[in-house]
């Protein structure tokens, strides 16, 4: 599968430049005397990195009252696969001057699993990293599933500055909204199950500024370095349930919000966890992308296409609970923003200016 998609990236990306040369290849100052609107779409291939992502660890102490304080052994942990994405923007150049405006939106969707089992030694176990101690159980079977909804609306204005005849700078700064949805589905078993269950909402508004950097080669060739930050004020809400159960030996499907259990006799609840909540909170991101670009005439229209490298970082991102103590008391943290998300890879995109 992930074979298939790079060709059809490659083949894709051929097939514009066969296309492109139809244009007229020298055209280096096509478009300085551009008016009006302008339009253009980058598909993305990125992967995904995110902090908190472990689910499970192995484990082989006697003391059931020590399994999660002692738990020592190899943390499994979920990652993520390569997925495709999207940007649009749409532009308008004010009065055939180097001043524009744009508005430019992305979309970025992925998610994971993975599913472990115990060793085969009598003394070795696997204990619920993300679940609560006071259950004290260890687990023959884990599976862990996230998911990251990835979406922002950014509102900029910006202005060419010509530095000579080959480079040009493009500063620009406005308004970002993003909407990050977070989702974590944890399932442990054995004579006991244990569901952890957390889904985060992150939506904000703030500042958004950087700078791109054009240098042109030869026969409109060129290479790009665009940077910038954002400073966004956001409000998260978040859900968290966790449910343990005696007397299963698994998980027999998983409809909707409802927990399905295959039980060896009567099913006992132990114990439901729920927590429900809202904060205000800072986050903050950089980015960086270089590359080619390639500036021709087609069909009557100057057209941009490029080809390059994404790399976007956020901090105080949110993070689920963790339980650290066996004292109900005491055993919840607190829905820290102190998380990291980083998306980065490949970019392909063509703008058009009509």
């Amino acid at each position: 599968m992930k074979q298939s998609k790079i060709k059809i990236s490659i083949m894709g990306f051929v097939f514009l430049m066969g296309i492109s040369a139809i244009g007229t290849l020298n055209a280096e100052d096509c478009c300085e005397s551009d008016c009006g609107f302008f339009t253009g779409v980058d598909f993305h291939y990125w992967t995904l990195y995110e902090s908190d992502l472990d689910f499970a660890v192995d484990n082989g102490v006697s003391s059931v009252s020590d399994y999660f304080i002692n738990a020592g052994g190899k943390v499994h942990y979920v990652d993520y696969n390569w997925e495709p994405g999207f940007s649009t923007m749409l532009g308008y150049r004010l009065g055939c001057s180097q001043w524009d405006l744009r508005a430019i939106y992305t979309y970025y969707h992925n998610a994971a699993s993975k599913t472990v089992k115990e060793a085969n030694t009598p003394d070795e176990f696997l204990v619920q990293t993300n679940g609560s101690p006071n259950v004290g159980s260890t687990f023959s079977f884990q599976k862990g599933k996230n998911s990251l909804n990835y979406q922002t609306l950014d509102f900029v204005l910006g202005r060419e500055f010509c530095l000579s005849d080959e480079i040009s700078l493009y500063p620009f700064f406005g308004l970002r909204s993003i909407w990050l949805e977070q989702k974590l589905k944890s399932q442990a078993s054995n004579t006991f199950a244990q569901e952890v269950r957390w889904s985060s909402n992150t939506r904000g508004l703030g500042a958004h500024l950087g700078s791109l950097l054009n240098v042109d080669l030869c026969n409109g060739l060129g290479v790009y370095l665009k940077s910038a930050a954002s400073l966004l004020g956001c409000k998260n809400s978040y859900h968290h349930k966790i449910l343990a159960f005696l007397g299963v030996d698994g998980f027999s499907q998983d409809l909707g919000d409802s927990l399905h259990l295959r039980g060896t006799g009567d099913q006992e609840l132990l114990e439901i966890t729920r927590a429900n909540g809202a904060q205000y909170v800072p986050l903050a991101s950089l980015e960086i992308s270089a590359g080619l670009n390639w500036e021709t005439i087609l069909c009557g229209s100057c057209t941009t296409f490029s080809l390059g490298y994404d790399m976007i970082y956020y901090a105080h991102t949110p993070l689920v609970h963790r339980y650290f103590s066996l004292n109900p008391t005491v055993g919840a943290s607190t829905n820290e923003m102190v998380g990291n998300i980083l998306l980065h890879g490949l970019s392909f995109g063509a703008n058009i200016a009509f």
